[in-house]
């Protein structure tokens, strides 16, 4: 997880997800394999413990996937800036009467 402010990344937080993913999986009997390593590593990895077929090699698809949240961010941004209107008198009012 990116340490961005947005998501716990404390190491607490961490081993406490594990723990929960863990036994979920074990509960529902699913087999699990433990992938460690770069982001690069951990996919390659992953591709053949699935067996997928690999249409574009990782690197490309990592620079792809990191292009469309770079996009996906700055739409997002766009529309809340695009829905952002200065507060009329009346609005900051009420706003400030609040509290």
């Amino acid at each position: 997880m990116d340490t961005d402010g947005h998501r716990p990344v404390s190491e607490k937080y961490r081993q406490l997800s594990n723990k929960e993913i863990f036994t979920a999986y074990k509960q529902l009997d699913i087999s699990m394999h433990i992938v460690g390593g770069t982001l690069e590593e951990r996919i390659d990895r992953i591709i053949k413990i699935l067996n997928c077929p690999q249409i574009v090699n990782t690197k490309d698809a990592i620079r792809q996937a990191n292009e469309v949240i770079i996009k996906s961010r700055e739409t997002v941004s766009n529309k809340i800036i695009e829905q952002y209107h200065k507060p009329t008198f009346i609005e900051k009012f009420k706003i400030l009467s609040r509290f």
